[in-house]
């Protein structure tokens, strides 16, 4: 159970916050979002209202509704079959928070691990900012 709230919530009601919080927010995200990366799963709709803080302080990331498994596609190259995993999603349809959204989802080229890290950047400045 997750009865803290989200951080944006906190930010609400706090205003912004130091750098030793947002350090220690940032820091449980990526791990997060790690996970999530090496399962091929790709978030879309990283903010700080999709981030649940605990009474003990750990964050939660929240609403998948957007999130996506990446596909595999099969390549030849020289008579030899590999499998790679794409660096974007195959339907390029555009989901999430358009204030969060990294430019290569703006532009329609479709959302991948680098775009999660786009909006976790854009949660860091929220963050700092309040």
């Amino acid at each position: 159970m997750v009865s803290g709230g989200s951080i944006r919530q906190i930010l609400d009601r706090f205003g912004q916050f130091d750098e030793t919080l947002v350090r220690i927010y940032t820091i449980q995200v990526m791990e997060g979002l790690k996970y999530l990366h090496n399962k091929d799963i790709v978030h879309r709709d990283l903010k700080c209202a999709n981030i649940l803080v605990n009474t003990e302080g750990q964050v939660k990331l929240s609403d998948f509704g957007s999130s996506t498994k990446l596909q595999s596609i099969s390549v030849s190259t020289s008579d030899v079959n590999s499998q790679i995993s794409e660096s974007s999603v195959t339907d390029r349809e555009i989901k999430g928070s358009p204030y969060w959204m990294a430019p290569e989802v703006v532009n329609g080229l479709g959302a991948g691990k680098p775009s999660d890290v786009w909006s976790l950047g854009c949660c860091i400045i929220e963050m700092i900012t309040g």
